[in-house]
């Protein structure tokens, strides 16, 4: 038979504080510490953002292809504004000695 027992105060999660419970594990002694943190929230949107309004949002985040140059030294196609990978040139100018071209029996000596 329902009704019979004790008259229920409480929420049965037992927060409720304005019958005298206080809340599980947080009383205020143990919020003055340094060592309190508040509890961590989620990010909540306030309104749905449409699949038209976020692909439009989107819509300048593609990449862009490379731009190519030729050296003006041996003609390869190499990034504008860096040394040439195959000859080591960049601005007409010897900036990177090749592997190939370094004598190693002249170094020694």
């Amino acid at each position: 038979m329902r009704g019979l027992g004790p008259k229920r105060t409480s929420r049965p999660n037992g927060n409720d504080t304005k019958h005298g419970l206080a809340r599980q594990g947080c009383n205020d002694a143990s919020r003055s510490g340094p060592e309190y943190k508040r509890p961590k929230t989620m990010a909540v949107q306030q309104n749905k953002v449409s699949k038209s309004r976020r692909n439009n949002r989107r819509a300048h985040d593609s990449l862009v292809a490379a731009n190519p140059n030729e050296c003006t030294n041996c003609g390869e196609l190499k990034r504008p504004h860096h040394v040439c990978a195959s000859c080591g040139h960049y601005d007409d100018k010897e900036v990177v000695a090749l592997t190939e071209e370094i004598d190693l029996e002249d170094d020694a000596a």
